[in-house]
């Protein structure tokens, strides 16, 4: 039998779009890989975890339990995007067609995914703007909204609408819509949108369930999403205004309108599975996030529990802090209680807000009752420096390392990793745990320079390098007991590698488990231009974003933290300075100590005027065997502002002598 065009169009399409990657786009949830499958955490439909899977071989979507969804793009659009089949069979096929979105991509291998890295989808535009106008216009003919417990004050700020006909108002200007016109017909309330300039580009639609027919078998969903165009966070340009000082979260739009009845600002999730999305927003905002109070209110209900975990759970990971508002049990959600008990929510949000004024601001946490506890702590716990095992720099350091941020730059050639590596082995030798977070070296070659370093320190004689370690040629029983030498200082040594920690967030989830483990330790980081942000930033956006957030790392686990960072080119033939650091901007004003190593006598040679007589000296210097190097400390914020320890870099084999160590 002869297989129908139009089906075999359809089959080619649902195979030329890479499920996975619009699940991505469309959820804002991260895949996370399972095998031959891919976990989204939570569960797209029911919010759910660990059992939502996508198989990229076979563009196939399951789930083991909970919910029971499965199926391929069009069962997704249909069950996630609320789309008629034909509406869906329609959408892929522009998808997949010549005018193929940029962001959405064909189906390719994993490995081709994984190299391109993050993509975004494209979505078209759309200005309801006018339309929304026209339609709050005719919010006279409906009582719909008052019967919400809304005020004319709160209809007229937000411009909500509504039209006698439904969707099909919208249908004559936009064709969004594969709909029959009495589908279309139900929905006739509609809740805009509107971003910081006051533009509507989405709006959820509202169905009037008076209007549904008889015969239809199943009640519709009471909202409906529009096709073509990802769901939007209601009033989410509050994260961008410096202005909120305290933002509540809901899930439904009617109730962060009950919540904006009372003067108090309000964000809408517009469903469960939108809190990802949400999180990511964090991320792009955190500068101005980490200075806001967030309060969720959650329904009460199983759905409402569950995105409050993944809330929860999303804040924790990006480093902020959310207080939850509980309802009273015999309402199901915001909306409900306004409607039922108006003044008895306006007291329990009024004590929200009271509660957490007064905790912000009540004896109890002002600075003279902290004293006690202040006395108590440095009496029976106090901050112990670390030593870096180089006395002369840590009297610099005023003793040592302690909890906080600490920056070492330096240009190439002058062993920044073989630097902080070996403090990272002697403070693991000293029975300290070290967590040492590699983006550039594999774990084989940072080991291989540890054990070269260790031949030297036992004999100058029978000293190997690290490549010699790495092309075997180094004998037998040097190799055994070279390691052997190592083995102690090794227990305390945890290598990670940049396959679990290419994002700042997942760097904090390590720190938390290794907290859970011991109370002291310290963070290495190699190096902080490799990090990536979460969003597509400049290169100097996003060292800003990861020098804030494991700032906020070394403060929320109260353990030291110390990255590597390269120098700007145009800085290599200069003495160091804050200037020399890429995108310095962030690093001077967040690190607590910035260090920077430069060849010995750097300021006397930055003053010859040829340049190319100064780069040929400094090329002699960095050839030598034995280099002369200097740590310049640029900033402390506890110590010293400015300080210089003098070094010998015995390049082959990775180690640096005090020169002044006595």
């Amino acid at each position: 039998m002869a297989v129908n065009s139009h089906e075999t169009a359809i089959e080619l399409a649902k195979q030329k779009i890479d499920l996975m990657n619009y699940i991505e786009h469309a959820t804002g949830v991260k895949a996370k890989r399972r095998s031959k499958s891919y976990v989204f955490d939570p569960c797209p439909f029911c919010g759910k975890k660990n059992h939502f899977f996508v198989v990229p071989e076979k563009n196939f979507y399951h789930t083991f339990s909970g919910c029971g969804k499965s199926g391929t793009i069009i069962d997704f659009l249909m069950e996630y995007e609320k789309l008629t089949l034909q509406e869906a069979i329609k959408k892929i096929l522009d998808l997949a067609g010549a005018e193929l979105p940029p962001g959405v991509h064909a189906k390719k291998s994993r490995q081709t995914h994984q190299e391109n890295g993050e993509t975004k989808i494209q979505i078209p535009q759309f200005d309801f703007t006018e339309m929304i106008e026209q339609l709050h216009a005719n919010v006279a003919q409906t009582t719909y909204f008052k019967e919400r417990g809304l005020s004319d004050q709160t209809i007229k700020k937000y411009k909500l609408g509504f039209a006698e006909d439904g969707l099909n108002a919208v249908q004559q200007q936009f064709q969004l819509f594969q709909n029959h016109r009495n589908f279309l017909q139900m929905y006739k309330y509609f809740l805009p949108v509107w971003n910081e300039e006051g533009k509507c580009h989405y709006f959820i639609p509202r169905i009037d369930e008076s209007s549904v027919p008889q015969y239809f078998e199943s009640k519709p969903s009471k909202t409906f999403n529009l096709p073509q165009i990802p769901v939007q966070l209601f009033n989410d340009r509050y994260l961008k205004s410096a202005d909120t000082k305290l933002l509540f979260i809901t899930e439904g739009i009617f109730d962060a309108l009950s919540i904006e009845e009372f003067g108090y600002s309000c964000i809408a999730l517009n469903g469960v599975t939108n809190a990802n999305k949400l999180i990511a927003l964090l991320e792009e905002q955190i500068d101005i996030c980490i200075h806001k109070t967030f309060v969720l209110v959650p329904d009460n209900d199983m759905a409402g529990q569950n995105m409050m975990q993944t809330v929860q759970e999303g804040f924790r990971k990006i480093g902020l802090s959310i207080e939850i508002c509980k309802l009273p049990e015999t309402y199901k959600d915001v909306n409900e209680y306004l409607q039922k008990d108006r003044m008895g929510l306006e007291k329990l949000l009024t004590a929200t807000v009271k509660g957490i004024q007064e905790r912000e601001f009540s004896s109890d946490e002002c600075v003279a009752s902290y004293l006690d506890i202040y006395c108590k702590e440095i009496m029976n716990a106090p901050t112990v420096p670390i030593s870096t095992g180089f006395p002369d720099l840590d009297a610099s350091l005023s003793g040592g390392i302690i909890p906080g941020l600490y920056v070492l730059g330096a240009v190439s050639s002058l062993g920044k990793t073989s630097f902080i590596l070996q403090v990272a082995d002697y403070i693991a030798s000293q029975g300290i745990p070290v967590m040492f977070i590699t983006l550039e070296m594999s774990k084989k070659e940072l080991v291989s320079r540890s054990l070269s370093r260790q031949s030297f320190v036992r004999d100058h004689r029978q000293a190997y390098s690290a490549i010699d370690f790495l092309k075997g040629d180094v004998p037998e029983e040097i190799v055994l007991s070279t390691i052997e030498s190592y083995r102690n200082t090794a227990k305390n040594m945890r290598i990670e590698d940049s396959s679990r920690c290419l994002h700042v967030s997942a760097i904090r989830e390590q720190v938390e488990t290794f907290k859970q483990r011991f109370e002291k330790f310290v963070v290495f980081i190699d190096y902080l231009q490799i990090l990536q942000s979460p969003n597509n930033r400049s290169d100097k956006q996003t060292v800003d974003f990861n020098v804030t957030q494991l700032k906020l790392i070394s403060r929320d686990f109260d353990v030291p933290v110390i990255a590597v960072s390269s120098f700007n080119r145009t800085n290599y033939h200069h003495t160091a300075g804050f200037e020399s650091f890429k995108e310095s901007g962030g690093i001077e004003y967040s690190a607590d100590v910035i260090m920077a190593l430069q060849l010995k006598g750097m300021d006397k040679l930055a003053t010859i005027s040829d340049e190319t007589i100064r780069r040929e000296n400094m090329n002699q210097l960095k050839a030598q065997p034995i280099r002369p190097i200097e740590l310049v400390i640029l900033k402390q914020r506890n110590g010293i502002s400015y300080a210089k320890s003098d070094f010998s870099y015995y390049a082959k084999f990775n180690y640096f002598q005090q020169v002044n160590a006595g």
